[in-house]
């Protein structure tokens, strides 16, 4: 919003998304199928690079949040015969989120007050039978 001129605070945020779903029928093999997303925001402040204005402690504080999350899959589909079939799936997943604050000192030098970070990654294989 703020790329358009609407004010909605001091923070910055981003976002990128990402998605895909490509399919791939044999004639023998069955199908398969390749699919994906992806997306990435973030937040930032920027503190104040002027002492005067330093009415609170927030004022001289540089700061970043993100969070992250993707996946992308395999599928195969493999007929058994004209009602049932065998599907396959493997999956890799993850999360990632974080924050960092860093503090300007009176000459406007950053030094890290605080961080965090915290991230999942999973791996599913699973096998569906239809019958």
């Amino acid at each position: 919003m703020s790329k358009i001129g609407v004010n909605i605070g001091d923070a910055v945020t981003t976002f990128q998304d990402l998605s895909f779903n490509f399919s791939f029928p044999t004639k023998k093999a069955g199908s398969f199928t390749l699919f994906g997303f992806g997306g990435l925001s973030k937040q930032t402040t920027d503190a104040k690079r002027d002492t005067s204005l330093w009415d609170n402690e927030f004022m001289r504080k540089n700061s970043l949040f993100y969070a992250n999350t993707s996946a992308v899959g395999l599928t195969h589909t493999m007929p058994l015969n004209d009602k049932a079939y065998i599907k396959t799936v493997l999956l890799a997943s993850g999360v990632g989120n974080g924050y960092k604050e860093e503090t300007l000192s009176t000459d406007f030098n950053p030094y890290e007050t605080y961080r965090e970070k915290f991230g999942i990654n999973k791996y599913t294989l699973e096998l569906y039978t239809y019958l």
